[in-house]
């Protein structure tokens, strides 16, 4: 099981970083891995999770959650669903995170530059 959450963990958060612009780029290599590589499931059973995917709301990627709950039950679409994410979203936070600290973690107050801008002018 843990060999499973692996390569689940490996794959999607490969794909991940490579998902630039929407899931949709990844796909034939999620089929590739799912279908050819890993034998997780068949070509029609991804064809229906593909399906699915596209039906449910939210992001079209979310096919990663039907590939680890068939693969490894909830604990698999937690897997895939944190690995797909993840990275990504750590990515996306870092530069907020940096421009934040370089403030030392506090937020100028307007007001009180507002103050300083009407002294400078008079």
């Amino acid at each position: 099981m843990i060999a499973v959450l692996l390569q689940l963990t490996l794959l999607f958060g490969g794909l991940s970083l490579l998902a630039f612009g929407g899931g949709t780029a990844v796909l034939p290599d999620m089929q590739r891995a799912a279908v050819d590589t890993y034998h997780w499931m068949t070509a029609p059973e991804f064809l229906a999770f593909f399906a699915i995917s596209r039906a449910a709301p939210g992001p079209g990627s979310l096919i990663v959650v039907l590939i680890g709950q068939k693969v490894a039950g909830l604990v698999g679409a937690t897997v895939a669903l944190v690995a797909m994410f993840g990275p990504y979203c750590r990515l996306g936070l870092a530069p907020a995170c940096g421009a934040r600290a370089g403030t030392d973690g506090h937020r100028p107050d307007l007001r009180q530059r507002h103050r300083a801008d009407a002294r400078h002018r008079a």
